[in-house]
């Protein structure tokens, strides 16, 4: 006990009772299993001690005080993590939640006892699953264990899919719905209830994310530590006050209240187990290195070999970590180079810190090799099978061709563009990407990411000034080339900030993933970073808090932490109850003259009117639809905007009572306001006219409901489309790549005989070093096999036209005269040859985004005997 009765030169005598009674007080607050730090916290708090018995009570309570409060903080924010989680688990309904509608079939196929499933190359014929068959299976094999006994028999009626949503389309007049829920299931029984089990089981995963969160950034460093300052400094007996915990609570506390994450960690998704465990092995990396860092580590002759039975023990954790993430999603495979590099800097700090020391590589070799194999045990029978199977490790082959891919890979500048849904989706965007927040929200939310960005680029600066100062002072050897002493830099910097180090790392081998990935696909989605979310939200911490110091960061974190909490805590019931409540039906005041009764079983009250529209306009109809009497039958209601003159719909929406959330089959008896949002095609002929037109079908059978007439729709009256005001003959805005704009055409009929030619104008901007041709076809209705009848190329190429100068391009698409009575669509492109004799078309662009359309439907035409 002497280190405890004399510190400092002062003298303390045990026998006094407030030294009892201050030893007690600790002893009784910190924790048992944390027995180095109550040993710290008492030389501490008596090491400041003004008095030869102890201090009289304020400092050492103000000590333990500051430990308690932050225990407490995190025990709050775990608290507040789960009891957020249940509440998004519960509000959101079943197969609303982050691709749960495809995740959870996974689950329930296993829980039944089969193998996994082989993935097929074709998406008509993938399972319920869909491309998720694709993804390692520990996540899903986990959930099957928590449900294999409950009978799911009910999954394909509860798992009702919506034949009409917009799913990943923010829309003004509902239909967001993936799924259809009959207020009459049980919610707890059966299939609901399994899916909310497994959720539960999510949300668990989420608060192991963010408390291992709050364990990595404990390591970050409050201020640069250099070779000249002994690295072991950080782990001194004040350690308790200068080890960052405003960071560490502030990068656990942005973890748990990300809106996102909390709803993605409430739905049945492999990102919540990844996210677990890539948190998990995060820290167990960088406390291998600060384990090295001590001082017990680094002098033990047991802790220096390549048999080190210290070191092997915690590479056994993290080779089982690590495996498990591998097992549970592609980018767990990521976490492998980072722990050679964690391998390598604690081997570094063990060793006399020499570059080019032999020794030093084998160690880290063998080091590491044992971690692979570990992982390997655990997850390379998984990547085998997919070489198997697929000719392919990643089984990114089967996976893409079922989910699809970009007609040409995008570009970073493309990429750029897709920023506001990418952010949107990382803070906030539920149900099927099409449930927002305010945008309010999502201003503040960036605005401070950027704040963070700014501060962790100058800590960042800060930390690199203040290591170089720190070492100018060490003398290094006169044998040292330049090479060797900016290697011995290098890695001691790195050891010094390992924590930050390797937070840079894994966030870059994510992003630089998920980038790879987003090229490929159309899954440009910010939650699909949430692996590294917890390495995010500690460099973030750590810029805020450096940006404005320690004694205002208490007050910043507070603030941060509390609006996301607020934001966080609101959502479900601002946003996404609302989005998913089904509307009541009022009881009908009266019915009007020019009612129309459909099938006896429903009819159309109701409607306001609106006789004028531009093209590219979003064009409002309000109708009270008044159901009579329950239907057996799920019926869809219909409003076509109708061309007279092709006497075809144009533009139309399809969708369900309720804002798309009701389905007749368990309709009340009532009426029912649904407002509809439809926008006039942008290359709609104009001037025209258009008939509105409204009705009921039956999606199963394509039967119309009748009305008491017996006519399959009603007129409800005609919709101007209107052209003034324009430069152009029907005046558009449409993008190719390249810089091509549509910004007009004209036709010389839009109804002809077979036999006879079509005269079409076209009004180009563009400029291009590519000789580019255009072509316009006449192309039937049937998405399956496409006829062409016609069509003429341009003589002169792109490559003569000028960006500044609109350019009057005609073309002449003769019409087979075995053309059969139709209405086709017309349709135009851009194309150039390549030298290998192939063609290259170029692609429309939609919102700043390639899509996967190289045609551009331009209007319709009709052609009669």
């Amino acid at each position: 006990m002497g280190s405890i009765e004399r510190v400092s030169g002062r003298n303390y005598d045990p026998t006094h009772w407030c030294y009892y009674a201050r030893r007690s007080l600790i002893m009784a607050t910190v924790p048992a299993s944390s027995r180095p730090l109550k040993s710290r916290c008492i030389v501490f708090v008596q090491s400041l001690s003004r008095c030869e018995c102890g201090v009289r009570g304020t400092l050492e309570e103000a000590t333990i005080t500051l430990y308690m409060s932050e225990r407490r903080l995190l025990q709050l924010i775990l608290i507040a993590t789960f009891l957020l989680g249940a509440i998004y688990a519960i509000v959101n309904p079943v197969f609303e939640g982050g691709d749960e509608l495809w995740h959870y079939p996974m689950v329930q196929h296993l829980a039944n006892g089969n193998p996994l499933p082989v993935q097929v190359f074709d998406p008509n014929e993938a399972g319920l699953w869909k491309q998720q068959a694709s993804q390692p299976p520990l996540y899903y094999y986990a959930a099957a264990a928590l449900t294999f006994w409950i009978d799911t028999s009910d999954m394909v009626e509860k798992r009702w899919e919506n034949p009409h949503v917009d799913n990943g389309i923010v829309t003004q007049d509902g239909n967001i719905n993936l799924t259809i829920h009959n207020p009459n299931w049980n919610a707890w029984q059966g299939t609901l209830l399994a899916v909310r089990i497994v959720r539960f089981f999510s949300v668990l995963l989420g608060v192991i994310t963010v408390y291992f969160t709050y364990r990595i950034a404990k390591y970050v460093p409050v201020q640069s530590v250099g070779v000249g300052q002994k690295l072991d400094e950080r782990f001194s007996a004040d350690s308790v006050i200068t080890r960052n915990r405003i960071v560490a609570l502030l990068a656990a506390a942005m973890v748990a209240f990300v809106p996102m994450r909390l709803f993605v960690g409430a739905a049945v998704n492999n990102d919540n187990g990844m996210m677990a465990l890539a948190t998990v092995a995060v820290f167990l990396i960088v406390r291998l290195v600060e384990r090295a860092s001590r001082p017990s580590e680094s002098k033990s002759p047991r802790n220096n070999g390549i048999g080190n039975s210290s070191v092997y023990a915690d590479a056994t954790l993290i080779g089982l970590v690590i495996g498990a993430a591998c097992l549970t999603k592609i980018v767990g495979v990521g976490l492998l180079p980072l722990a050679l590099g964690g391998i390598f800097i604690a081997n570094w700090q063990r060793a006399p810190r020499q570059p080019f020391a032999l020794r030093l590589y084998l160690q880290t070799a063998v080091q590491f090799l044992y971690v692979f194999a570990v992982a390997f045990v655990v997850a390379g029978w998984w990547y085998i099978r997919n070489v198997q199977l697929y000719d392919d490790w990643r089984g990114w082959s089967a996976f893409i061709a079922v989910l699809g891919e970009r007609p040409q890979p995008a570009t970073l500048a493309q990429l750029w563009d897709e920023r506001v849904g990418f952010m949107q989706s990382y803070w906030g965007l539920f149900g099927g990407v099409n449930v927002p927040m305010a945008n309010w929200i999502y201003t503040v939310l960036n605005g401070m990411l950027i704040v963070g960005l700014i501060g962790f680029a100058l800590y960042a600066v800060r930390q690199v000034t203040h290591f170089a100062r720190a070492n100018n002072s060490v003398n290094s050897s006169a044998t040292d080339g330049i090479v060797a002493k900016a290697m011995r830099r290098l890695f001691d910097f790195a050891a010094a900030n390992f924590a930050i180090v390797c937070c840079l790392v894994w966030f870059g081998a994510v992003v630089y993933g998920l980038i790879d990935w987003a090229t490929t696909t159309w899954s440009s989605q910010g939650r699909l970073v949430f692996g590294a979310l917890q390495v995010e939200m500690v460099l973030l911490a750590t810029g805020l808090i450096g940006l404005v110091g320690q004694r205002v960061g208490k007050w910043t974190a507070l603030g941060v932490g509390g609006f996301m909490f607020t934001i966080a805590l609101l959502s479900p019931f601002l946003y996404i109850f609302p989005a998913y409540r089904q509307p009541q039906p009022t009881v009908a005041q009266e019915v009007l003259p020019d009612a129309v009764t459909f099938g006896d079983s429903i009819r159309l009250n109701w409607h306001t009117t609106n006789l004028e529209a531009r093209p590219g306009e979003p064009f409002e109809l309000v109708v009270d639809w008044e159901v009579l009497q329950p239907l057996p039958e799920n019926y869809s209601t219909f409003i076509h905007l109708t061309d007279p003159v092709l006497n075809t719909p144009i533009a139309q929406r399809d969708r369900y009572l309720g804002q798309g959330l009701v389905a007749t089959s368990f309709a009340e008896v009532g009426v029912y306001t649904e407002k509809y949002v439809i926008e006039v095609p942008r290359t709609a002929f104009a001037p025209s006219v258009l008939d509105v037109n409204v009705g009921l079908y039956d999606v199963a059978t394509e039967m119309r409901l009748l009305t008491d007439a017996g006519a399959e729709y009603i007129t409800l009256y005609e919709l101007n489309v209107l052209e003034d005001g324009r430069t152009f003959p029907n005046q558009t805005e449409i993008s190719f790549e390249e810089g091509f704009r549509l910004v007009g055409y004209e036709l010389s009929e839009r109804r002809l005989q077979a036999g006879e030619t079509l005269d079409v104008t076209l009004y180009f901007y563009g400029e291009t070093a590519v000789d580019y041709s255009l072509t316009a076809q006449i192309l039937s209705e049937d998405v399956v096999e496409t006829t062409r009848f016609g069509a003429m190329d341009v003589g002169t190429g792109s490559s003569s036209w000028s960006a500044d100068n609109v350019q009057e391009i005609q073309l002449s698409v003769p019409i087979s005269a075995e053309s059969p009575p139709n209405v086709y669509r017309l349709v135009i492109g851009l194309y150039t040859q390549l030298e290998d004799g192939s063609f290259r078309n170029l692609s429309l662009m939609q919102d700043g985004r390639i899509t996967n359309d190289s045609l551009l439907t331009l209007t319709k035409v009709r052609i009669d005997e």
